[in-house]
């Protein structure tokens, strides 16, 4: 996506020094011990070296947002700070609102006042504000962690277990963890754990057998082996004094000093004060390694080592004792010209793109998002410069423009031309010769195919809900049923030709979409760019087709696929599976909307959510404590939500599978302006305050959040009198 605000700056405190160029990589088979590895890894290590060329570094599937806005951007001249943070969603929710005033406890005024979300049993307030500061957080995705593969021997000198490093041994030591077991609060039980650990590095990782029972390594399949891992946060840590001076800060300089007591959790925090002032920084202690443990490069040393794969623990690639990168390559700006910051999980300082984190003068991280929730939130700031409020804020966090569409669309568009012009004079696309023969002869099928290649050329690229189940109030418009309609087909065929292109190098990985260790839809979603638009990442060129050899399926050597018949071919199944009738019953594969007409495929109907109760219920499906609840008349199937996996507003439902249900979102969205009169706020989490059925607060916050509204939070003690219900007192 760029540097943006982020590049430039110099000196030690005036901006970041971070200006790396950036994006994916090559990557081999992190070295791990052969027992962990499955039995085709043999015959598979050519295609996964030609699927990582494209894929590149993925980590988790990441999901948060926030920016700040100076008031040289804004309506009236105050600046402002949102944040939705991603994380599972869950009835209770996982963050609750809270307001800690110290006034009248203290007597004095100014004491502490802040408000906002917080992680229950958590003290004070995570992301919110006070009288003079907001500020928001989100993951930032650096690497402060490795793995390590150990070498163990007997000791040769005493008794027990010794780790090899450095040309000597080191003793193992073991610690006992006691976990009790229990539910509802009511114990029920322990167990004690015997933990192994490497001094120089971390504990070692239990071994889980087939059944996930956890086997002490002396009876794994190979007891010479251990793998450990190492994070700065298993080191001392002071994040709640940091989170001290959040709370206490009058200015983006306090909050600057407050975050050099952030260490050991690499965060993205934006903030902004009454005075004007905003800033950002993605404060963490990231590990400055040595070289050895950086040998890899994409081209001249494919087999090296690389801190996003497992590292020889020998003491060839440790960290450099007691350092870390110097605060001024760390990612920050203060008061940048651009007049905004805005984060999504991105690669803030740009070191990946040029296919090797490794190469720049400091390594910060690999598991970075893709870049288009970044991309667009930037486009959206920019394009409203100088009008820009709360109202303004939240429309950008609603925002469900397809970013991935607008890549792809056009690929689908030419691919049905191309069909055309076959048809139209044979032998223009030997490519598609026999399949425009197949689809001549079966003129419903072909109609049906111009008729989605016509509504996604007038996608709008919005994907509202528009559900035809649990209609929107008001109903939807026509142009809203028709963009609908276009987000239900691009996604279904956006699973369906991630399968034609990729499925059978999967196969080939035994790489299932049940498996844990399974692309995500970041590295799937980076794979389809570059395949398509065919850059220097597209792991080599077909001969016979021209197009990445990717998309030539291993299952027919007699057929060279091309890009467009692969297109086609998805876009024929996507068409076939829309049609197809519905989930019969509960726990049968999902299916389609039973009709031919486009207008009924409304994408919120697929693209459903349900804030789930952390306990399974007694039959297995879904929970009376679940939102909306089992049998609920109005959202039988969840909540019809907009987005998709590259979204502003994400509702991550992968690429892998025909499950367009999700779990995982915003669990809150906060906005706040930041003026000399005090600040002002709105805030929703997805749920409510209250986990009392019988409470009116008990769902109210999920129906304005599924909804994409909010409400305001009182603040000031005359707010908070005019907007209270009930109270209570708490004598001594």
């Amino acid at each position: 996506v760029g540097c943006g605000a982020f590049c430039g700056g110099g000196g030690d405190g005036g901006g970041s020094d971070a200006t790396h160029p950036a994006a994916a990589g090559l990557a081999l088979r992190p070295l791990v011990p052969d027992w962990l590895l499955d039995g085709t890894e043999a015959a598979a290590r050519a295609a996964k070296s030609g699927l990582r060329r494209v894929t590149g570094f993925g980590g988790p599937d990441p999901g948060s947002n926030n920016f700040v806005i100076s008031g040289a951007l804004t309506a009236d001249g105050a600046p402002i700070v949102a944040n939705d943070p991603h994380l599972d969603l869950f009835n209770p929710p996982v963050l609750y609102l809270h307001h800690l005033n110290l006034d009248r406890l203290t007597g004095t005024p100014d004491t502490l006042d802040l408000a906002g979300a917080i992680f229950p049993g958590a003290p004070g307030v995570g992301m919110g504000f006070n009288r003079h500061v907001a500020w928001g957080a989100t993951y930032a995705y650096h690497d402060m962690a490795d793995v390590y593969l150990e070498d163990v021997v007997p000791c040769s000198t005493g008794t027990g277990d010794c780790v090899l490093f450095q040309g000597g041994e080191v003793p193992l030591t073991t610690t006992n963890e006691t976990i009790t077991l229990g539910l509802l609060g009511s114990p029920t039980g322990e167990v004690v754990v015997p933990v192994e650990h490497v001094p120089h590095h971390g504990p070692v990782l239990p071994y889980l057998d087939a059944a996930g029972n956890i086997v002490p390594r002396a009876m794994t399949p190979d007891p010479t082996q251990a793998l450990s891992v190492r994070w700065t946060g298993i080191g001392p840590a002071n994040e709640i004094q940091a989170f001290f001076g959040l709370w206490e800060a009058a200015t983006v300089a306090d909050v600057e000093n407050a975050l050099d007591s952030f260490n050991s959790v690499a965060i993205n925090l934006v903030s902004a004060d009454d005075a004007g002032g905003v800033f950002y920084s993605a404060s963490a202690n990231i590990p400055l390694r040595d070289p050895g443990a950086m040998t890899w490069d994409p081209a001249t040393n494919p087999g090296g080592t690389a801190p996003m794969f497992v590292l020889p623990g020998d003491g060839t690639a440790e960290w450099t004792p007691g350092a870390f990168i110097p605060e001024r390559y760390v990612p920050h700006a203060l008061n940048p010209a651009s007049g905004y910051i805005a984060t999504a999980n991105n690669d803030p300082a740009a070191i990946s793109d040029d296919d090797n984190p490794l190469n720049d003068p400091y390594y910060t991280g690999w598991g970075y998002d893709l870049g288009y929730r970044h991309a667009r939130m930037s486009a959206l700031i920019e394009a409203g410069a100088g009008t820009l409020d709360l109202d303004a804020a939240e429309a950008i966090q609603a925002d469900a423009h397809s970013n991935i569409g607008a890549t792809l669309r056009p690929f689908v568009v030419d691919a049905a031309a191309a069909l055309e012009e076959e048809l139209a004079a044979p032998g223009t696309h030997p490519d598609l010769a026999d399949l425009a023969v197949e689809l001549a002869a079966a003129p419903a099928e072909l109609a049906l195919v111009r008729d989605a290649a016509a509504l996604l050329d007038a996608w709008s690229l919005d994907t509202p809900a528009a559900s035809a189940v649990a209609p929107p109030d008001p109903p939807p418009t026509a142009a809203e049923i028709a963009d609908s309609a276009a987000a239900s087909l691009f996604n279904v065929w956006l699973v369906r030709v991630t399968d034609r292109t990729l499925g059978d190098e999967l196969a080939a990985m035994a790489w299932t979409p049940t498996e844990d260790l399974r692309p995500t839809h970041q590295q799937l979603g980076r794979a389809l760019v570059h395949l398509f638009a065919g850059t220097s990442l597209a792991a080599g060129t077909d001969p016979t087709t021209g197009d990445s050899i990717l998309f030539d399926d291993l299952g027919t050597p007699a057929l060279a696929e091309s890009k467009a018949r692969v297109t086609l071919e998805a876009l024929r199944e996507a068409l076939a599976w829309l049609q197809s009738p519905p989930e019969a019953a509960p726990g049968d594969p999902p299916g389609g909307f039973g009709s031919s007409d486009p207008m009924d495929w409304r994408w919120g109907d697929l693209h459903t959510l349900r804030l789930t109760f952390p306990l399974p219920s007694a039959g297995g499906g879904p929970s009376i404590n679940d939102l909306p609840p089992a049998g609920d008349p109005t959202f039988p199937d969840g909540y019809p939500r907009h987005g998709e996996n590259f979204t502003v507003d994400v509702g991550n439902h992968g690429l892998l599978d025909m499950d367009f249900t999700y779990a995982e979102g915003p669990a809150m969205r906060f906005v706040c302006r930041v003026g000399p009169t005090g600040p002002e706020a709105r805030i929703v989490i997805p749920g409510g305050e209250i986990f009392d059925a019988a409470s009116p607060h008990y769902d109210d916050d999920a129906l304005l959040w599924q909804r994409n509204a909010s409400h305001p939070f009182p603040f000031t003690e005359a707010e908070v009198v005019a907007a209270y219900e009930s109270r209570i007192v708490l004598a001594p």
